[in-house]
């Protein structure tokens, strides 16, 4: 082959794979994936419980809880112009606490805790200038605790527990001309600040409050520090750092927190690996990461964890199968699926898990059905 044909084949050939490149870039484009999704199989132990969608509209803002067989659900209710919304599983169909959409107007951050049988409610309130309503579900009927709307300001980023009777509300508190986190307890029949108002200054989201054996415990993500994670507990009357602020390897979206036997765990998606989740608990003085290595393959959204028997349960939205749903748990020094991964029948949003019992339970926003809410359970894993 004389130098021209040698040279004229390697330009046919270099056009060639820039055609293929630029058709891969379009094709890429059309997706909006960079990688290939992955088809899930068909799944083994996960199944519907009821019906799935079984909320009228879209539902957001989704919380479940599962206590002795027992399931309930919270969500913004799109169908009635974004009230509120719980319900139970009773038999073998969900009902309504109270009426659907029971919240007068508008609520946003909405926040679910069962405590010996009784739901309580929290929620940025519209129709009190955005401030902070509690409420709880007894004698066939929703009731204040306290004064409707009875912070100072805007409440957002509501995070609600309860310790032997006792609610605690952590938010994001926007008065007094500033921004800060304060914690609220609801204490001889008063709504009282745990600490000092505003212990934290500057917007924080994702806040998540755990109460665990009387000793409150706060989660959140910081803006001034690169949306890092920074965890607190209060203890001898103050507020104090557990371990270090921003405790995360960098940005950390959709936190989730728990504490099982005095020991804190957090969930996030850990933007310093490409989105993928990762999981880290406090061997005090330090946070380390569990498993030495994310629980995801691929970005991890909506990451919501919970703990039983010192394992840790984690679902997510795995970008792996689409954004449908997959639950890892750690054991053995390793993640492992429950259950098929990639188990929902379309992606999903706002997916939580409840464990019980050794059964899972996952709630989310099913893309099957136009976002109504879902609830599938997995036993015996």
């Amino acid at each position: 082959m004389n130098r021209r044909v040698r040279d004229c084949f390697l330009v046919l050939l270099l056009l060639v794979f820039i055609i293929a490149g630029c058709q891969g870039k379009k094709d890429n484009a059309i997706t909006g994936r960079s990688q290939k999704n992955v088809e899930p199989p068909e799944p083994d132990c996960w199944e519907i419980v009821g019906v799935q969608g079984f909320s009228k509209e879209a539902a957001n803002f989704i919380s479940l809880t599962a206590r002795d067989g027992v399931l309930y659900t919270l969500y913004q209710d799109s169908f009635y112009s974004n009230s509120l919304t719980v319900m139970k599983f009773e038999g073998n169909e969900w009902v309504p606490l109270g009426k659907e959409g029971f919240t007068h107007g508008r609520v946003d951050y909405p926040d679910l805790f069962v405590y010996e049988g009784i739901c309580y409610v929290a929620f940025e309130d519209l129709s009190h200038e955005s401030r902070l309503t509690v409420m709880k579900y007894i004698e066939g009927a929703w009731q204040v605790i306290g004064n409707p709307g009875f912070t100072k300001g805007t409440a957002e980023a509501i995070t609600l527990s309860l310790y032997d009777g006792t609610p605690y509300i952590g938010f994001r508190d926007d008065s007094k001309n500033t921004i800060g986190i304060s914690v609220f307890g609801y204490i001889n029949g008063v709504w009282s600040p745990v600490g000092n108002e505003q212990f934290v200054k500057g917007v924080c989201h994702d806040l998540e409050l755990v109460v665990d054996e009387g000793i409150p415990f706060i989660a959140f993500r910081e803006s001034r520090i690169g949306d890092r994670i920074t965890v607190m507990k209060f203890d001898h009357g103050n507020w104090q750092v557990l371990g270090e602020s921003g405790i995360s390897p960098g940005e950390a979206y959709y936190l989730s927190f728990d504490v099982s036997n005095k020991i804190p765990y957090i969930g996030f998606q850990d933007m310093t690996r490409k989105g993928r989740g990762l999981l880290m608990k406090f061997e005090d003085p330090e946070w380390k990461i569990v498993g030495n290595a994310p629980f995801s393959s691929r970005q991890a959204n909506f990451v919501s964890i919970d703990i039983e028997n010192n394992i840790p349960y984690i679902i997510y939205s795995d970008d792996l199968y689409a954004y449908r749903t997959t639950v890892v748990k750690f054991g053995r020094k390793a993640f492992s699926p429950v259950g098929t991964p990639g188990f929902s029948e379309a992606s999903v949003g706002y997916c939580k898990i409840s464990v019980d019992k050794g059964t899972v339970y996952t709630a989310f926003s099913d893309g099957a059905v136009r976002g109504k809410i879902t609830v599938m359970k997995c036993s015996g894993e």
